[in-house]
């Protein structure tokens, strides 16, 4: 299947370099008008979903049922503290500010948002039913939207790149990516609020996916970093 997203890539391709990550099929897709995609509806059966006491929407996209937006789950720790392996979800927020969890979901080192567990498609900290996404899963999505960033993205205020009037085909698929930054854990820095939204996956040794306006590509796995999550649902 990976090698059908790389057939529909455009000519117009980057090699985008990262302080810790490497892309590996960037690319700007150019095209007449947008692909017609269904209406954007949620998932049949499973509208919204509650857990930890907040509501969180779903959006059926082909044959995969999302969260609607990141998780935020757990308890905040400050960036000069670290995850452990106990009975309690731990989060970073942006700039120490738990309203940009609010905003954004919460930044999880890989091992806390597993719970410690390895395993490919784990639950993790999502809820039941649902779990971490896999590769395969994440190139589900980005085949079915032609490995074209605009259709998942919310282009809202909180891209620094947002122009009310632009005219392209913008979240045509309702996944809402929005740019919820990074958090290096041995630095103690965090990056890319405004321009880049990231999404663990649940394999230990695959790259991670990294969407930057236009572009979508895969980064370099860095354990030492905590990325968001979004959930998908099990089929």
């Amino acid at each position: 299947m990976k090698n059908k997203i790389l057939k529909k890539i455009s000519e117009k391709c980057l090699i985008i370099l990262m302080s810790f990550s490497v892309a590996l099929g960037s690319c700007e897709k150019i095209e007449e008008k947008p692909k017609d995609f269904p209406p954007v509806q949620p998932c049949s059966g499973t509208p919204f979903v509650e857990y930890f006491g907040q509501t969180y929407g779903t959006v059926q996209i082909g044959d995969q049922c999302w969260m609607e937006r990141n998780l935020d789950v757990g308890s905040f720790i400050t960036s000069n503290s670290s995850p452990t392996d106990n009975d309690t979800i731990e989060k970073y927020c942006y700039n120490n500010d738990t309203s940009n969890c609010r905003k954004f979901g919460g930044l999880y080192v890989w091992d806390e948002l597993m719970q410690y567990n390895e395993g490919v498609g784990a639950q993790g900290i999502c809820p039941p039913g649902w779990h971490i996404p896999t590769d395969d899963e994440y190139v589900a999505l980005t085949f079915y939207t032609d490995n074209y960033a605009p259709y998942i993205i919310d282009k809202n205020e909180y891209w620094d790149s947002y122009n009310p009037e632009t005219t392209l085909p913008y979240n045509l698929t309702g996944f809402s990516a929005i740019p919820s930054g990074y958090y290096s854990v041995p630095f103690q820095v965090f990056g890319g609020l405004g321009n880049s939204a990231f999404f663990w996956k649940s394999e230990l040794d695959i790259s991670d996916l990294i969407i930057e306006d236009n572009s979508i590509y895969y980064g370099q796995k860095s354990l030492n970093y905590a990325f968001p999550v979004r959930c998908i649902k099990d089929q």
